[in-house]
């Protein structure tokens, strides 16, 4: 189940990648839930359900990592950069850009409205909307060349 053996060092550094935009997906959500438990006034449940995603992102991750770390120290190959680990750079740039026009944008109006919000409410928002957008970007450009790629498959059958 967890053999990663028969995989190239691009092959799993791309799975590694993927897997790990989901999970960063998932620590969204939880940081998310943070959020609206202070909007809403409830944390009880949504601590619960932050807890659960939290063992999910280990479940998910942790198998993948540990291959990907061994075949690393194993082969001393400093990186090994496929299709995928090139979207991911992409995705971390657009994340990175919208998170800075986010930050100069609450700095001018954290200073006259917004001033009670505690500032572990803006900046689990801010990881929040950093990891989403990361995540999303990610699967979009995948998606996207995902489909390309089928697009030209389709034209060279028929």
């Amino acid at each position: 189940m967890f053999n990663y053996s028969h995989l190239t060092g691009a092959q799993l550094a791309d799975r590694f990648v993927g897997r790990s935009c989901g999970s960063m997906f998932m620590l969204a959500l939880a940081y998310s839930l943070d959020v609206v438990g202070y909007a809403t006034g409830q944390t009880g449940f949504l601590d619960t359900i932050r807890v659960a995603l939290s063992i999910i992102l280990v479940i998910n991750l942790l198998p993948i990592y540990a291959a990907y770390i061994s075949r690393r120290r194993a082969t001393n190959c400093s990186t090994e950069d496929g299709y995928i680990v090139g979207m991911f750079k992409k995705a971390v740039v657009h994340a990175f850009t919208l998170n800075f026009i986010v930050m100069i944008f609450l700095e001018a109006v954290t200073e006259i409205y917004l001033t009670d919000i505690p500032t572990k409410i803006f900046l689990n928002g801010l990881l929040a909307l950093t990891l989403l957008t990361l995540s999303i970007s990610f699967f979009i450009l995948t998606r996207d060349s995902d489909d390309e790629e089928d697009d030209l498959d389709l034209g060279e059958d028929a």
